[in-house]
């Protein structure tokens, strides 16, 4: 049984990956498919998790599991993993680069290597109210209300 994203709790763990480039819709419709039937059938140790995922602004991909229902296991988790590697193969996009920043520029989404985005920030390009996403976030909760933050409140100002 598909559970709907937005019906997971606010204490839900989460797990955010992000997208080398945009999605096109096919792309999606493909991810779609993938992950209903990964999260109908994820489970740890035999035990079905209460899960579910959201693609989002057509570059990240969330999981969720409820883990008071049912907690996540190492294995359960390197599934996930996996199942986000191959389709990262499939689809020709990385979404693993830890160093590349996703924030909000003029309206839209940019994702920028690291070693420009603090070149950006010493210009004067990014400030702090320049809104990033923090894709360390690991809860729902957290999602909702921290995903997307000004840079001066981000864990990126910190390394600033």
């Amino acid at each position: 049984m598909k559970l709907d994203f937005s019906t997971m709790p606010d204490h839900s763990r989460i797990w955010v990956y992000q997208c080398s480039r945009e999605l096109s819709d096919q792309e999606i419709e493909l991810i779609t498919k993938k992950c209903d039937e990964f999260t109908d059938s994820w489970s740890a140790h035999g035990s079905p998790l209460q899960a579910s995922y959201a693609l989002e602004r057509k570059r990240f991909l969330v999981f969720a599991v409820d883990e008071e229902a049912s907690g996540v296991t190492g294995c359960s988790i390197d599934a996930s993993v996996a199942l986000v590697r191959e389709l990262g193969e499939l689809l020709s996009v990385d979404f693993f680069d830890r160093m590349a920043i996703a924030w909000i520029k003029e309206g839209g989404l940019a994702i920028t290597q690291m070693h420009e985005f603090w070149a950006m920030r010493k210009a004067g390009l990014i400030t702090d109210e320049t809104r990033v996403f923090n894709n360390l976030v690991k809860t729902k909760g957290e999602l909702r209300e921290g995903w997307l933050v000004p840079f001066a409140q981000s864990w990126h100002a910190e390394m600033w």
